[in-house]
């Protein structure tokens, strides 16, 4: 059984002797076959006419280093002895195993990853495996998905493989996982990828487990409300024309707009939305008179942005108003985020009476024109 050092430092050591008295000094070399891995103390040993009894000692040390290498053997060589004695000159000595232990650990490590879900199309969720420290020769590690409240296949695929590292440190290999795009009110799903099996005994796993957060975009479900009073009338009545964008979705709704289109037959009088919001007017195009309604930060669940607009009718006929109303947030129900009212105008009549009060009015008119003239 050979010599063991470690590359803590560790030692272990040998002795060489003579068995018969020499004629002259005897000298062997003693050298590594890897000073990487271990080194004797000293290059020499040397017995003399007078000392030849007394064994010589050579003590060998581990050498460190800074790579996952495992245990490696190497050789204490003992060259053939040089004397001026010919029993002894050219004479050879068994050299001598060492194993040098290794000391130095890696570990391998996987990320967390968040992803928003997405409507329709798929999205992608990267995942990232580091390994810490050098490895000679390099590692493998295994990796694979596991269901948590995401489930495949409805909300993500699965996946399995394994990943290859050359051995540097720091190296990194990353996976994908696709996750599946839906319009679904549901709270944030998780699915786990685990690492196992890593090729190297003295690689551990740091961190063997990843969490997939798949963020649901598809709570604000903003839907609006539109209303006119009254909704008929002459030109030159006022009107007021009320917008309402409710939030019914499962979370809240963030930076919501109202856009109402104004036909040319209404005129804009005042715009007051709802505290927070601010209104601006742009100038006619196509026909219509575009009111735009900004509602910055968040709407909660149930809570609502309104905007409440007067008009004044300005042309007979009926007028559609439209409104609409989205956020920054995907929208997983548009039916529900336009609207429409109708303000009908005729134009100013006199009534029946009005026109009897006129003509009497008339008739006396003349009448006095008559008495003034005889007069």
């Amino acid at each position: 059984m050979g010599l063991v050092t470690t590359e803590a430092g560790g030692t272990d050591s040998f002795t060489i002797s003579i068995d018969v008295a020499p004629s002259a000094d005897v000298s062997i070399g003693i050298s590594s076959s890897d000073p990487t891995e271990g080194t004797a103390d000293t290059t020499m040993v040397v017995f003399t006419p007078q000392n030849w009894q007394t064994p010589k000692t050579v003590t060998v040390t581990g050498v460190d280093d800074p790579s996952v290498d495992g245990d490696i053997a190497y050789t204490i060589v003992t060259a053939a002895a040089m004397s001026s004695d010919s029993n002894y000159d050219g004479l050879e000595s068994a050299d001598v195993s060492v194993s040098n232990q290794d000391d130095d650990t890696a570990s391998l490590s996987i990320n967390d990853v968040s992803v928003v879900e997405g409507t329709g199309a798929n999205t992608t969720a990267t995942f990232t495996v580091t390994l810490d420290a050098p490895v000679d020769g390099g590692v493998s590690v295994a990796f694979i998905s596991m269901d948590g409240s995401a489930m495949a296949p409805g909300d993500y695929s699965t996946v399995a493989g394994t990943l290859d590292f050359l051995g540097n440190a720091g190296e990194a290999q990353t996976f994908a996982v696709s996750v599946v795009g839906d319009a679904d009110f549901e709270a944030d799903e998780t699915f786990s990828v685990v690492l196992s099996m890593v090729s190297n005994p003295r690689v551990t796993l740091s961190r063997s487990t990843g969490i997939g957060t798949i963020v649901n975009d598809d709570g604000a479900d903003m839907a609006i409300v539109l209303t006119a009073v009254p909704q008929a009338g002459s030109v030159g009545d006022f009107h007021v024309i009320n917008a309402v964008a409710i939030n019914n979705g499962t979370g809240e709704a963030t930076d919501v707009e109202i856009e109402l289109s104004v036909p040319q037959g209404l005129t804009i009088i005042s715009s007051s939305p709802s505290a927070g919001g601010t209104c601006v007017t742009a100038p006619p195009a196509g026909g219509l008179v575009l009111l735009t309604c900004q509602y910055p930060g968040a709407t909660a669940v149930g809570a609502n942005r309104l905007v409440e607009v007067l008009v004044q009718a300005s042309a007979a006929g009926g007028s559609t108003v439209t409104a609409m109303t989205r956020s920054s947030l995907n929208d997983p129900v548009p039916e529900n985020n336009s609207a429409s009212a109708v303000v009908g105008t005729v134009a100013q009549q006199i009534p029946a009476a009005g026109w009897a009060a006129l003509l009497a009015l008339m008739a006396l008119v003349m009448g006095v024109g008559l008495i003034r003239l005889r007069d």
